[in-house]
């Protein structure tokens, strides 16, 4: 059937009568408002006689199947006269068929009344209102200049497939009602589907009737892929494979550049696809890299040792009167240790040392500072050994114009316990704290300074200092999100050109 006649006025003749077969486009009743409306897709009758004609009959096809899907019948690829190489062999397409599949319901598993027409017919329209036809696909024949015939399937989905012509070692496909026998297996016959012929273009073996019915069977054996479809009085078996956009190019496009302009088009959508291919590989590899840094740097620490070493005491529980109370202060001083980098991370953690005395119901609220060895010599002098100088140096450390120290946190340990209105025991207790990060610009000698005040007295060495260099992994995470939207964005970018 040529292309010619595409686009011409179709007639059909009724079987029955003779009449000429016309659409109608039937009302039926809303499920969730309740009213009358058109239907979307239209009852194929006869104006004559009335008779009817579903998309169960070849009258409903020869009328309407092409227009269902008049918007999938062009191609990206493939047309009349396009030639191809396969296994050294020159095949020029001849001929196309498109099919549709038949709807996935039986109108049989509805309640209706079998004795009125009119809503059966109702039904079916409804029915093909919400679940439409199947799936469509083109059939391309392409023949060898020694009369070798070959395949390419082009399914809705985008994906191609080349097949061969098959012979198989034995087929049955009429003795057993229930599955047909196919190279020594039984398959079940409800695996196939039924398919109906909607368009044909260009020259063939035989000549395909819009409408004809064809049973068709996609069968997977040892790896290999296999369709079988049982026309009127034919069958046809090939064997094919899937080939991507790179075999198509590698089989219809020309080494001298003289190709088809649709072969053409592929090859730059190939070649935009690999680039972007290309990106989300590197893309994939930069998550990994990031992942590893972030885990790495979640987990890395380097303990400062000797922070707790030389230590002086200053002060020990020094009572000082806050309102009605007496609180104690206490003052000491650590070091100098060695910070051997500069511009690193760092973290500091205080922590109240049960095994030197236990808290109960008490308090104690510290500050810590970090102060450079060359600041605390600038105002403290040859003092710098002087505990009493120290302490009262420490002390107006507020009231310095230029910064002493070079970090400072504070916080407090406590614990409390009591009884609740219901006669119930309680205890709540915070004994440790970690502020942020920080970065030490210069390395050099520090110290760190310890004032604390508390509600009771306190042992020498009941606070515990931990000072450690860490990695911040935040830019590691912010790099890690960038990097997953990139390729996130180059695979939806691959896929669209797939």
């Amino acid at each position: 059937m040529s292309s010619e006649n595409e686009g011409k006025l179709v007639t059909i003749e009724c079987s029955s009568c003779g009449g000429n077969v016309i659409r109608d486009y039937p009302m039926h009743e809303d499920e969730d408002t309740g009213e009358m409306e058109v239907s979307q897709v239209p009852v194929v009758l006869c104006s004559q006689c009335g008779k009817k004609f579903d998309a169960e009959t070849e009258e409903y096809y020869q009328l309407i199947g092409s227009e269902l899907t008049e918007d999938e019948t062009a191609s990206d690829i493939f047309e009349l006269g396009l030639k191809a190489t396969i296994d050294g062999k020159v095949y020029e397409i001849i001929g196309r068929i498109r099919y549709v599949e038949e709807p996935d319901f039986d109108i049989d598993d509805f309640d209706y009344d079998e004795d009125d027409e009119d809503e059966r017919d109702q039904l079916s329209s409804m029915l093909l209102d919400e679940f439409g036809l199947g799936d469509s696909w083109n059939e391309w024949l392409a023949v060898s200049d020694d009369g070798v015939y070959h395949y390419f399937v082009e399914e809705e989905s985008g994906k191609i497939f080349s097949h061969s012509e098959y012979i198989p070692q034995s087929i049955d496909l009429e003795s057993d009602s229930g599955s047909i026998e196919f190279d020594g297996e039984r398959i079940d016959r409800d695996e196939g589907y039924y398919a109906r012929v909607i368009f044909a273009e260009g020259e063939f073996p035989y000549e395909p009737e819009i409408g004809e019915r064809v049973l068709c069977f996609d069968i997977e054996k040892d790896g290999d892929q296999y369709s079988v479809e049982q026309g009127e009085g034919e069958v046809s078996i090939t064997k094919g494979e899937r080939i991507d956009d790179e075999k198509i190019i590698e089989v219809f496009g020309s080494e001298s550049g003289d190709e088809h302009e649709k072969i053409t088009r592929l090859r730059e959508k190939v070649a935009k696809k690999n680039k972007f291919k290309k990106s989300n590989r590197i893309y994939k590899y930069g998550i990994l890299i990031m992942l590893a840094l972030c885990l790495y740097g979640s987990f890395y620490s380097k303990a400062i040792k000797g922070t707790m070493n030389n230590q002086q005491i200053l002060t020990l529980n020094a009572p000082e009167p806050d309102g009605k109370k007496i609180v104690y202060k206490s003052q000491v001083l650590y070091g100098p240790i060695d910070i051997t980098s500069g511009g690193k991370l760092y973290t500091m953690s205080l922590d109240a040392n049960l095994k030197v005395q236990e808290m109960s119901d008490e308090w104690q609220s510290l500050r810590l500072m970090l102060i450079d060895n060359k600041r605390l010599e600038k105002q403290a002098g040859d003092k710098i050994g002087d505990v009493k100088f120290l302490a009262k140096l420490f002390s107006g450390v507020d009231s310095f114009i230029e910064p002493l120290e070079s970090y400072a946190v504070t916080g407090e340990f406590w614990d409390e316990s009591g009884v609740d209105s219901e006669g119930y025991s309680w205890h709540e207790s915070a004994l440790g704290f970690s502020p942020g990060a920080f970065i030490i610009d210069e390395p050099g000698k520090y110290y760190f300074y310890l004032e604390s005040y508390s509600n009771k007295k306190r042992k020498p060495g009941t606070v515990l200092i931990s000072f450690e260099e860490v990695i911040s992994s935040q830019y590691y995470y912010i790099a890690l999100v960038i990097l997953l939207c990139l390729f996130f964005y180059t695979r939806s970018k691959v896929k669209s050109l797939s």
